[in-house]
C-alpha cells in the first residue's frame, strides 16, 4: 500500500490510561471524599455539645503551635476546602479537560439519576432533581437541628448567671441573637463556593456555573434571614434596655465592633432586597450594581467580628477572590471592534476580530 494513501488527519483512538495514573485518580478522589465527609460532619455536629467539644479539642491541641487560635479555627472550618481545591486541581492536571468533560454514551434504557431525575417542577425553587431535593432536606434538617442545640446551649449558659428575670429575658434574647449569626456563618461557609465562575470544584463535580448560581441565591436568602434575625434580637434587647443609640455606634479595638456589624448587615439587606425574583427581572441592573456591595459586606464583617470568627469562612471567600482575580487576569485581552450596527428591533450588533491563536504559526 502506498504510504500516501493514508488521511493526514487519520483519526486514532486515544490511548487508554495509565495504571500510575488510574491507581492517583483513585486515592485522589478517597482523600477528598473523606476530606468532605469528615468536613461536613463536623459542621453539621459543631451547634451541639460533640461538636464543641470536638472544637475545644482541637484548638488545645494546634493553638499553642505555629498556627495559634486564629490558625487552629481557620484549619478546622477553611482548611478542608481549600486542601481539597488542590486536591482537585492534581485530579483534573492528570485527568485532562477533555478526559473530565467526556461525553456520556447513550444507553438504550434509561438510568435512573439523582442530579437529572426532576422532583419538583413548579414552585418556588423551580425545577428541583432528586439530589437537589436531598439537599434541601439536609439543610432544613440542619437548620432545625442547629436552633434546638443553640437553644439548649443557651439555657445551660443561662444557669450560670444570677441575673433578675427582666435581665435574664434580655441576656436570652442577646445570647439567641449570637446563636442565629453563628447559623448565618456557616451558611457563609458555602455561600461563595457556587459563584467562582471558574472554580476547580465546579469542574471536578461537572456543575454548570449557570446551574451552580441557584445554590448560591438559596444559601443567599438563608443566610441573610439568619443574619436580619441575629440583628433584631440585638435591636429588640438594647432597645428594652434603653441603649440602642449608645451600642449601635460601638466600634471596639478588640471584640466585637457593632457599627461594622450594622454596615455590613444593611449593604446585606440591600443585596437580598434587590435580588428578589421580581426586582431582578424587572430591574436588572439595579440589581447588578447593588451586587457589588458584597465588598462592603465581606469587609465590614470581618471588621465586626474579628480574625478568630471570620476565618470560619475564609477559605470559601479565598477562593472566590482567587477566581475573580484570575478572571481579571484573563480579561486584559484587547480586542478591535470592526463594526457595530443598530438593528430595527433595537438590539446592538458587534463584530468583534478574533483574537489570534496561541497554534497559529
Amino acid at each position: 500500500m502506498d504510504e500516501y494513501e493514508t488521511p493526514l488527519l487519520s483519526h486514532k483512538e486515544s490511548s487508554p490510561p495509565s495504571s500510575s495514573s488510574t491507581v492517583l485518580k483513585w486515592i485522589l478522589k478517597v482523600v477528598m471524599s473523606v476530606i468532605f465527609v469528615a468536613w461536613v460532619v463536623f459542621l453539621l455536629m459543631y451547634p451541639g455539645k460533640l461538636g464543641d467539644g470536638l472544637l475545644t479539642k482541637w484548638r488545645a491541641a494546634t493553638s499553642n503551635t505555629l498556627f495559634g487560635i486564629t490558625g487552629s479555627m481557620f484549619l478546622i472550618f477553611s482548611g478542608p476546602i481549600l486542601i481539597i481545591a488542590v486536591l482537585a486541581s492534581l485530579y483534573l492536571i492528570i485527568s485532562g479537560e477533555e478526559k473530565v468533560f467526556h461525553k456520556k454514551k447513550i444507553l438504550k434504557f434509561p438510568r435512573f439519576r439523582l442530579w437529572t431525575f426532576p422532583v419538583l417542577v413548579d414552585g418556588p425553587f423551580g425545577v428541583v432533581s432528586a439530589a437537589e431535593f436531598l439537599g434541601i432536606i439536609i439543610f432544613s434538617v440542619f437548620f432545625l437541628w442547629a436552633i434546638y442545640a443553640f437553644t439548649l446551649r443557651n439555657l445551660a449558659l443561662l444557669s450560670l448567671f444570677h441575673v433578675l428575670p427582666k435581665d435574664r429575658s434580655i441576656l436570652l434574647l442577646e445570647v439567641t441573637g449570637l446563636r442565629f449569626g453563628m447559623i448565618g456563618l456557616l451558611c457563609m461557609v458555602f455561600l461563595f463556593l457556587p459563584v467562582s465562575r471558574g472554580s476547580i470544584l465546579l469542574r471536578l463535580i461537572d456543575v454548570p456555573f449557570e446551574h451552580a448560581t441557584r445554590y448560591h441565591v438559596w444559601l443567599g436568602h438563608i443566610t441573610m434571614a439568619f443574619f436580619s434575625l441575629h440583628g433584631l434580637c440585638y435591636v429588640v434587647g438594647w432597645t428594652i434596655q434603653g441603649r440602642l443609640l449608645e451600642l449601635i455606634f460601638e466600634w471596639k479595638a478588640i471584640g466585637i465592633a457593632v457599627l461594622p456589624g450594622v454596615i455590613s448587615l444593611v449593604a446585606g439587606l440591600l443585596m437580598w432586597v434587590t435580588s428578589l425574583n421580581t426586582v431582578r427581572k424587572h430591574y436588572f441592573e439595579l440589581f447588578f450594581y447593588t451586587h457589588q456591595l458584597y465588598i462592603v459586606f465581606v469587609v465590614f464583617l470581618a471588621l465586626h467580628v474579628g480574625d478568630y470568627i471570620f476565618s470560619i469562612i475564609a477559605g470559601g471567600i479565598f477562593l472566590f477572590i482567587l477566581d475573580r482575580f484570575l478572571r481579571f487576569c484573563q480579561s486584559r485581552r484587547t480586542v478591535h471592534v470592526i463594526s457595530a450596527k443598530s438593528l430595527p428591533c433595537g438590539t446592538l450588533e458587534l463584530v468583534l476580530s478574533k483574537p489570534p491563536s496561541n497554534n497559529s504559526v
